[in-house]
């Protein structure tokens, strides 16, 4: 109820809780894919006055500003079950999240 709507008001719009769950774990790693590249792109600009650790503690902030704010999405998306998920829309955007931290 903390949605303020009803147990099964969630299934009219997901088949069941498996594609709830692989909803969220895509949205979350969209969301930190985005937090990362946002993070970085400020650390780098300009390049004239950045030393190469800026971009690392940057990331290491972003990273935990994430995981810190959501940390039941985080916990999904990093679990065994969250893997078990992964649906296209998650591989594309984890890899966005892990390229950028690369």
């Amino acid at each position: 109820m903390a949605a303020g709507v009803s147990k099964t008001a969630p299934y009219r719009h997901f088949a069941d809780k498996r594609d709830l769950l692989l909803t969220l774990a895509a949205h979350g790693f969209r969301l930190f894919a985005d937090a990362l590249e946002t993070a970085l792109g400020a650390a780098v600009q300009p390049l004239e006055r950045k030393e190469p650790v800026d971009g690392i503690r940057a990331l290491t902030r972003a990273y935990l500003a994430f995981a810190r704010s959501r940390p039941a999405l985080y916990r999904l998306m990093f679990s065994r079950l969250g893997y078990s998920l992964h649906s296209e829309s998650c591989r594309m955007h984890s890899q966005r999240a892990i390229g950028t931290l690369l």
